[in-house]
């Protein structure tokens, strides 16, 4: 049987192991805190600046995708249909609009 502690028992046994953890932890946080190292990571690895997370997360919340049609995009995926292609959801107001044209098949359609 476990006890609830068992994480913090698990650490107190391997002091040495949770002493390398908290000095790689502390190295990393330092490294992080300086802007010229920051700045050559965020470069070197194509990761976004925090200013750019909030932009494409605004984009992807509020926005739609010009020409995103539910039922053309269900289509695609088997539904006979006409010939009109259609663009991929790539927001979250396109998974929306998605949703709520299969649950309203899904409510017409004969049981």
């Amino acid at each position: 049987m476990r006890d609830n502690n068992s994480t913090t028992s698990a650490l107190s046994l391997h002091p040495l192991i949770l002493a390398k953890v908290l000095d790689e932890i502390a190295f990393i946080y330092q490294l992080a805190k300086n802007p010229e190292i920051r700045q050559q990571i965020t470069q070197e690895y194509g990761l976004k600046t925090g200013d750019e997370i909030k932009q494409q997360v605004q984009t992807l919340t509020t926005g739609t995708t010009v020409g995103f049609d539910p039922k053309a995009f269900l289509d695609e995926l088997g539904v006979p249909t006409s010939e009109k292609k259609s663009t991929r959801p790539a927001t979250i107001q396109d998974l929306k609009n998605l949703t709520r044209s299969l649950l309203s098949e899904k409510f017409q359609s004969p049981a």
